[in-house]
């Protein structure tokens, strides 16, 4: 890609965005039960994730767009975040 893609070590971005949640524990039952070890995946020790999130930053810092719903499945077209990246200056 020609432009720098953030990567989240930790959720430490998210977090400062109100983008992150725990899992409630009727949820973490369910994981478990199906063997799906999410801290050991993540390599941390919290049962929290990102909610996913498309989030257009400006060279000069500022968030121009920001795309994100508690529904996982529900995400931006990519259109649309090629749209959004063209109309930059």
């Amino acid at each position: 890609m020609s432009f720098p893609v953030l990567h989240d070590q930790d959720n430490v971005y998210a977090k400062g965005l109100s983008l992150v949640y725990t899992l409630p524990d009727t949820v973490r039952e369910l994981y478990v039960g199906f063997g799906i070890d999410l801290p050991g995946n993540h390599g941390v020790d919290t049962w929290e994730l990102p909610m996913a999130a498309r989030i257009v930053v400006g060279r000069d810092g500022v968030i121009r767009d920001l795309a994100t719903d508690p529904d996982y499945t529900h995400r931006p077209e990519p259109e649309a975040t090629l749209e959004t990246l063209a109309s930059l200056p």
